[in-house]
C-alpha cells in the first residue's frame, strides 16, 4: 500500500483512500448498526463520552454482530489488515466503530491495551480540529526511565511528566477526509478530543496485536461502552 504521509513509527501513516465499492460496504454496515442498536446508540451519545461498537473481538470468542453486511465486512477488514501490516507478524484482534458525539469530553492520554497493539482508522465523517484524534510523537531515543513511566499505566498517561523526562514532545492532530486509511503506530500515545463541532464523528477501526496471548479476555457481548 502507498504511504501518502508517514510520521511513524509511533505516529500516523496515511495509506491512501478507500475505493468506492468498499465505501459503500462500510456505509451500509454503519446504517445497519444504527438501526439495530437504536436506543442504545442514542443513550451512549447522550452521555457525551466517546464510545465504540465492537462488531467483532477476537478475545470475545464469539461471532460478529448480526448486522446486515457484516460477513462482507469481516472478509474485507481482515484482508485490509493483512495488506497494511504485511510481514509484521500480527493477528487481527477486532473491528468496529468508534463514535465521538457532539458535546463529548476529551479522553485521557492513553495507549491501547499494550505496546504491541496498533489500529487502522477509517473516518466516515471528516476529521476536523473540533472532533479529531490527537497523538504524541516522542523525540529520538527517549530515556528508558521515561518509557518505563509510560508503561506503568497505559490507560492514563501523565504527558507533562513525560515531556519533562524526554525534554520535549510533539503533540499532533489527525485531520483527514472521509474514507482515508490511517495506520496508527504500535504503542502510540493518543486521545480523542472533546467534540465541539456540529456533527457526530464516526470512524471504523481495525486493530491488530503482535502478542495476542497477552490481552485480557473481553466479554463476548460488549457492544457499546
Amino acid at each position: 500500500m502507498n504511504k501518502l504521509y508517514d510520521d511513524g513509527p509511533e505516529g500516523m501513516t496515511n495509506l491512501g483512500m478507500l475505493p468506492e465499492a468498499e465505501r459503500a460496504l462500510l456505509g451500509g454496515v454503519l446504517e445497519s448498526g444504527r438501526r439495530l442498536l437504536g436506543a442504545a446508540w442514542a443513550a451512549s451519545a447522550a452521555r457525551r463520552e466517546i464510545f465504540w461498537i465492537n462488531l467483532w473481538q477476537r478475545s470475545g470468542g464469539g461471532e460478529p454482530m448480526a448486522v446486515d453486511g457484516v460477513a462482507g465486512i469481516d472478509v474485507w477488514a481482515r484482508d485490509l489488515a493483512a495488506r497494511a501490516y504485511a510481514g509484521e507478524g500480527v493477528v487481527c484482534d477486532g473491528y468496529g466503530f468508534i463514535i465521538n458525539p457532539v458535546g463529548s469530553r476529551q479522553q485521557p492520554w492513553h495507549i491501547d491495551y499494550t505496546m504491541d497493539y496498533s489500529t487502522l482508522f477509517i473516518p466516515l465523517s471528516r476529521l476536523t480540529p473540533e472532533n479529531c484524534t490527537q497523538y504524541v510523537v516522542l523525540p529520538p531515543n527517549p530515556p528508558g526511565a521515561a518509557l518505563a513511566r509510560v508503561r506503568t499505566n497505559l490507560d492514563v498517561i501523565d504527558l507533562e511528566a513525560l515531556a519533562d523526562a524526554c525534554g520535549h514532545l510533539s503533540v499532533r492532530q489527525l485531520l483527514a477526509a472521509p474514507f482515508s486509511i490511517i495506520k496508527m503506530g504500535f504503542g502510540t500515545i493518543h486521545r480523542g478530543v472533546a467534540n465541539t463541532g456540529g456533527f457526530e464523528r464516526v470512524m471504523f477501526w481495525i486493530s491488530v496485536n503482535r502478542r495476542p496471548d497477552f490481552l485480557p479476555v473481553e466479554p463476548a457481548v460488549e457492544l457499546i461502552r
